[in-house]
């Protein structure tokens, strides 16, 4: 019993030391950053990589980071896939404001083998619509208006995640990004790494150091002619816990973003029966730009025979109202 007992609180003290050292890391990331790059709010490139997908995680507060339980872990925390027990495949649409529609595919499944493994794949893709193209002269003097142009983004992304012991988790998400504007590109690649430590069945803690990993700035070009400078990702930490009582489970993140103020997410997710829960939270990244009541969160879930659909409601400001619907299917 003695030995079994040191086994476990050496495990404990490896886990425990493990998350402390990423927490220390992305804390001082941003720090770090600020100092090379400078950063200041809006000078990122590919800025459609912060929308968080999932309507279940989005309504709880976007605090999923130490939930991680479904296929949109690979977004929130990719340690978090080795908990689905099964295949999952999961599809968000959100209505977004001003015309503009964010869409994400994922799917993840078991890795061969007799170790916890999963593998998976997702997609982002962010369509802005048409834009009416603004026309000046050679001394930059407005001349009107001409014809309509598109604007996108996507990203492609692999997931690759381990069990490290029976409660923690590692897992790496390599993304490739493109963003387009009639017809200028940009590309890139990045890498998140997320730890996942189960304490016990109530409790979880997680980290995710997002877009920081193997950042390689993106850089606009017309054909082979630049035109733009470079533009670092939006390098982002996050870190939180998560605690399951049997109806109800509350949970908090706290953001560590490079070109903003450190800001925070809470959250629950209330069962009111076997097959449907609903949802709550607040976050304070856009209050002091936007409002007060941009901060609010709220949602529901239906699950049926391995099928869940999912709504969350998000406020804007002035900006609008969005709407995200999820479906997913695990089997």
């Amino acid at each position: 019993m003695a030995f079994k007992l040191k086994i476990k609180n050496s495990k404990l003290k490896m886990s425990a030391i493990i998350f402390g050292a990423i927490v220390f890391a992305l804390h001082l990331t941003p720090y770090t950053l600020h100092v090379s790059y400078a950063a200041s709010p809006g000078t990122e490139g590919a800025p459609f990589l912060k929308i968080g997908p999932g309507a279940r995680a989005v309504g709880m507060g976007e605090a999923f980071v130490a939930v991680a339980d479904d296929a949109t872990a690979m977004f929130w925390n990719p340690a978090g896939i080795v908990q689905l027990k099964q295949r999952e495949i999961s599809f968000m649409h959100n209505f977004w404001f001003q015309g503009v529609y964010y869409d994400y595919f994922a799917y993840v499944q078991e890795l061969p083998g007799p170790g916890n493994e999963k593998l998976g794949i997702n997609v982002t893709y962010l369509q802005y619509g048409d834009m009416i193209r603004t026309l000046e002269d050679a001394s930059g003097i407005y001349t009107g208006t001409g014809s309509n142009f598109a604007a996108s983004d996507l990203a492609l992304g692999l997931t690759y995640a381990w069990e490290m012991g029976s409660n923690h988790s590692l897992g790496v998400n390599l993304k490739f990004i493109r963003s387009m504007m009639d017809d200028v590109s940009g590309d890139a690649i990045c890498l998140d790494f997320g730890y996942l430590f189960r304490i016990n069945p109530a409790l979880s803690v997680g980290a995710n150091a997002q877009n920081s990993v193997v950042s390689m700035p993106i850089r606009f070009y017309r054909g082979l002619t630049a035109v733009s400078s470079p533009h670092i990702l939006p390098i982002n930490g996050k870190v939180g816990l998560a605690y399951r009582l049997p109806f109800i489970m509350l949970v908090f993140d706290v953001n560590f973003p490079l070109e903003n103020c450190v800001n925070y997410h809470v959250g629950m997710e209330y069962k009111v029966s076997d097959r449907l829960c609903v949802r709550a939270g607040y976050k304070t990244d856009l209050i002091t730009s936007l409002d007060a009541l941009s901060g609010l969160c709220a949602g529901f879930g239906f699950n049926w025979a391995g099928y869940n659909i999912d709504y969350a409601f998000v406020p804007y400001g002035d900006l609008g109202q969005t709407h995200r619907i999820s479906l997913s299917m695990k089997f």
